[in-house]
């Protein structure tokens, strides 16, 4: 189940990207005046699919945390998710980076056709 917080107090992308790991990413860039906030502060929309210890409530948020920087979990019905871009919902493959619309077979989603025996 693919799971999404809302990410403030990162700088930037790059930095909100640098406290994730692989099964989690940044899939929206916006500012922060739709959360009541600066209009030059960004905030970022992230996504994933909890995978074994790697999951969103024991691993990224108090990941984002041990930075100063706030993370809360949201829904398919928080108003952002409207300006997420569709089709954006997928991961690369994390072995060669080929995009899933690449794919013979999306089975796995986190590995290509080409890299399914391939660790994680």
């Amino acid at each position: 189940m693919k799971r999404y917080a809302i990410v403030r107090n990162a700088r930037s992308r790059p930095e909100a990207e640098a406290y994730l790991p692989g099964n989690y990413r940044v899939v929206h860039e916006a500012k922060d005046v739709h959360l009541g906030g600066s209009r030059d502060k960004p905030f970022f929309v992230i996504e994933g699919e909890d995978n074994a210890g790697w999951t969103l409530d024991g691993y990224v948020i108090p990941r984002y945390a041990s930075g100063l920087i706030w993370a809360e979990e949201i829904d398919l019905s928080h108003p952002i998710m409207k300006e997420v871009p569709v089709g954006e919902d997928e991961f690369p493959c994390v072995v060669c980076g080929a995009e899933p619309a690449d794919w013979d077979d999306a089975s796995d989603s986190l590995r290509c056709s080409d890299h399914r025996s391939t660790p994680a």
